[in-house]
């Protein structure tokens, strides 16, 4: 369930329902050792990738076009 959470499969919602909301928080790219699930949901939430298309991506190119610039 935590990986299909950390993907984006699952959303949180408040116990009627309702989405859940709190104050968003800039989030910082996983580190380059992050697991591939941890990717995929950084790609989707924070840069509105589709899940299905992260998922399709290697962990390499994941890290590559969403990590850090240095």
């Amino acid at each position: 369930m935590q990986e299909q959470l950390t993907k984006g499969y699952l959303a949180r919602v408040n116990e009627d329902g309702s989405p859940f909301t709190e104050e968003p928080e800039v989030e910082q790219p996983p580190a380059p050792n992050a697991s591939k699930g941890t990717w995929v949901g950084y790609a989707h939430r924070v840069h509105g990738a589709s899940i299905d298309d992260a998922e399709a991506m290697t962990k390499t190119d994941l890290v590559e076009r969403y990590g850090a610039k240095a």
